[in-house]
């Protein structure tokens, strides 16, 4: 099941630049994508609380990497165990050799530190663990990353309206802030973009998808010929940041 792309399309090239270091994306297909795309829930406290909207932004992500001539793996309202599994199989059984990169998208609720599966938490630093060179050596000095779309306060649920933007517990700053973080890690080679930074909430259009996702997807179509991933995604956080109260029917993650 590996992603071909009709012989009549150009090549497509996303640079992915990190820590100052340009790696190397000669390869057709780059690597895998995995989309965990997590809706419905088991969970009592989230039973009542399906993310509407999320499909489109599967749907988006899973044509922009094709696209960009990966291998798009797409997961729906997967529980803890088969989300551990379908990692532990990418991470530790698939051989990477052939391949330039790997980026995973978890699509759901969250907290501090961890998503939701569909009946329970995920803890993503285990997740990242993964894949560090130890683990997966056919991943070695190769770009691993990860965009998450899920809030990181430390509450699921804090009472505050879910239907204004108002519920983000953001600061007023002269200069653009960083709603959205892509951080590097100490293990080599990994980026992870976070669709809000730690301790804020993020946010969800039912209709038309999350604002992360959506600005994600709009920027890599305009700019992946000539522009690099940090790049990139700098501009995705100016366009979250820009965006206002004046979206209608707005949920948190």
């Amino acid at each position: 099941d590996t992603h071909e792309l009709d012989s009549s399309d150009p090549p497509a090239k996303c640079n992915i630049r990190t820590d100052n270091l340009l790696y190397d994306m000669e390869r057709k297909p780059h690597g895998y994508m995995l989309i965990f795309n997590q809706e419905k829930f088991s969970i009592p406290a989230l039973r009542h609380k399906s993310r509407q909207g999320s499909g489109k932004d599967a749907d988006d992500l899973k044509k922009l990497f094709e696209k960009l001539n990966y291998c798009v793996k797409k997961y729906d309202n997967f529980t803890v165990a088969e989300i551990t599994a379908t990692i532990n199989h990418f991470s530790n059984k698939l051989d990477h050799q052939g391949y330039d990169s790997f980026i995973c998208a978890f699509l759901s609720h969250g907290i501090k530190g961890f998503i939701y599966g569909k009946d329970g938490e995920v803890n993503l630093e285990e997740i990242f663990k993964k894949f560090r060179g130890d683990q997966c050596p056919t991943l070695l000095g190769k770009p691993k990353i990860f965009f998450i779309q899920a809030c990181r306060s430390d509450k699921l649920d804090d009472g505050q309206a879910m239907d204004t933007v108002d519920s983000m517990d953001y600061v007023e700053n002269e200069d653009v802030p960083d709603y959205t973080s892509a951080t590097l890690p100490s293990e080599s080679d990994f980026l992870l973009a976070y669709s809000t930074v730690f301790g804020y909430k993020s946010f969800r259009n039912k209709s038309q998808g999350s604002w992360f996702i959506q600005a994600l997807v709009e920027v890599f179509q305009k700019h992946y010929q000539h522009m690099d991933l940090i790049k990139m995604l700098t501009r995705v956080n100016y366009l979250v940041a820009q965006k206002t109260s004046q979206c209608e029917e707005i949920k948190d993650d």
